[in-house]
């Protein structure tokens, strides 16, 4: 039975316990003694709490070292993880470079389309653990992450040539600096098929103060660093490096699914008995704070638009970005299992996405907010910066009238009042006299019933100009608003923030 199991586990490459169960009509318990010793014995490796994989025992090239005299060949070397002939079979190109390579290049090559294969759609941290597993293994295989993602977008971009040690892509002078191209790139090297010209005035419209080159600089910036073919196929689909998982014999097939509410079932069908902490999280954010956006989408129509109002409406609620973080986080998780995801820009432990909204009120509509009695909710945004869920849970008593400031330590969630759990987003804001002079000073209760405000967004950019316009800094602006890190302020505003110095600066 072990060898049986161990056959198995070759032949599936990563597997779960669910799938050697489902081929094996063995017990259970059986299956698992087994699978215990094979990790023992490192011939298997667990990657997560169901998940394991089979590490190989790779030598780099076949050619590259005698064999020794007493032994032969079938019992002195493993057969090779990846065989080099598969690739290079239909691309004469690519067999003359390999051939031509010098054999530190040959080694090099081939150490990383093992490595890609072996780690094909595993996550950041699967991958991390995967390539520590391999190199207990197989000591020359030894690569860290950083460098491996380095070697794996050099080879989706350049094939082999992009695995050569001593190949330096050529560099071009431009008058386009290298973040303005690298967003550039971004907008047009998309599924969008944006023209060079409107991702040109994409472009230009984030950055409204900055010198931005013209269309033909950025026309010839791409011809220079991209091929024709390349920019063809990261505007048709996402980007995919050659198919290097041909030895597995039988693989389970992905189950899609079209409509997001679906997969949302099914996901949590999957958790439904498990107790660990990242099981009884993901429940809690699908049911509560993703089921309820996106349960009436299909995948095809979420775009990157619906996840940046997604982000809106939930820092709106008084979500810290932490929070947020964490929910798209387990979206994308849920895109990548039952969906083409590919396209999406999902925010990192970085920062969050930027604002979609970028449109600032007028000085009429800004004076019109302020005189109409019956635009008080939106000039408490407008004056304080306070959010929606946390006016909605405004009492008098949270106003000190004697020194003019507001006490922000609660938020309203689904008709329910609740104190705010994290300490940074606790703070008190000072209440302008435009704002002072409205205010009932004898009232009780809740300052709102009832909160009714469609342009939260516009009325927040509003607020953090007319800071800015004031010279306040804008770590204060980033506190008043409660962001944890300035990072995440800086991300989404960065519209709004001063691009260069004034013309007339002078330091001294």
């Amino acid at each position: 039975m072990k060898q049986q199991i161990k056959k198995l586990c070759k032949q599936l490459s990563r597997f779960t316990f669910d799938e050697i169960a489902s081929i094996l009509e063995l017990p259970d318990n059986e299956i698992q003694d087994v699978l215990k010793e094979l990790i023992e014995e490192k011939v298997i490796s667990k990657l997560a709490e169901n998940e394991f994989a089979y590490i190989p025992d790779i030598i780099s090239h076949p050619q590259i070292e005698a064999l020794p005299q007493n032994r032969s060949a079938k019992n002195s070397k493993p057969s090779l993880c990846f065989d080099i002939t598969i690739l290079l079979s239909d691309n004469k190109e690519a067999q003359t470079l390999f051939d031509n390579a010098a054999e530190y290049n040959k080694r090099h090559i081939i150490k990383c389309l093992n490595l890609f294969r072996l780690t094909s759609g595993l996550s950041f941290k699967e991958t991390s653990k995967m390539l520590n597993e391999i190199a207990k293994k197989n000591p020359d295989y030894k690569m860290g992450y950083s460098t491996f993602i380095r070697w794996k977008s050099s080879y989706a971009r350049n094939g082999l040539l992009g695995l050569m040690k001593a190949y330096n892509p050529p560099q071009h002078k431009s008058l386009v600096t290298k973040e303005q191209l690298k967003e550039f790139e971004e907008i047009y090297l998309s599924p969008k098929n944006y023209s060079v010209r409107i991702a040109w005035e994409i472009l230009r419209s984030r950055h409204p103060n900055e010198q931005i080159s013209s269309v033909q600089s950025f026309r010839r910036a791409l011809t220079k660093n991209f091929s024709a073919e390349y920019i063809k196929k990261r505007r048709s689909e996402s980007l995919k490096l050659p198919d290097l998982r041909k030895i597995s014999t039988k693989e389970t097939d992905k189950i899609t699914y079209e409509k997001v509410k679906d997969a949302f079932d099914d996901y949590l069908k999957s958790l439904k008995n498990k107790q660990d902490e990242y099981s009884i999280c993901a429940r809690g954010y699908i049911q509560n704070h993703l089921y309820p956006y996106f349960g009436k989408y299909k995948f095809k129509d979420i775009t990157q638009e619906t996840l940046i109002n997604y982000q809106s409406k939930m820092l709106s609620e008084g979500y810290s970005v932490a929070s947020i973080k964490r929910f798209i986080s387990t979206l994308q998780k849920i895109m990548k299992k039952y969906a083409s995801s590919s396209h999406l820009l999902f925010s990192t432990q970085e920062t969050i996405l930027p604002s979609l909204e970028n449109r600032v009120l007028t000085d009429l509509e800004i004076q019109q907010t302020v005189d109409d009695n019956g635009k008080i909710q939106e000039l408490w945004i407008l004056a304080t910066g306070i959010n929606i869920a946390e006016l909605g849970a405004l009492h008098y008593t949270d106003i000190n009238f004697i020194n003019k400031t507001v006490n922000i330590s609660k938020f309203k969630a689904k008709d329910n009042i609740e104190n705010i759990r994290a300490k940074y987003k606790i703070r008190t804001l000072n209440i302008p006299d435009v704002l002072y002079n409205k205010i009932p000073k004898k009232q009780k209760g809740l300052v709102f019933k009832d909160i009714k405000i469609e342009n939260f967004d516009i009325l927040l950019n509003t607020h953090i100009k007319l800071l800015l316009d004031k010279n306040v800094q804008i770590n204060v602006i980033s506190r008043n608003l409660g962001f944890y890190k300035l990072t995440d302020f800086e991300s989404r505003y960065n519209f709004l923030l001063p691009q260069k110095l004034d013309g007339n600066f002078q330091i001294l």
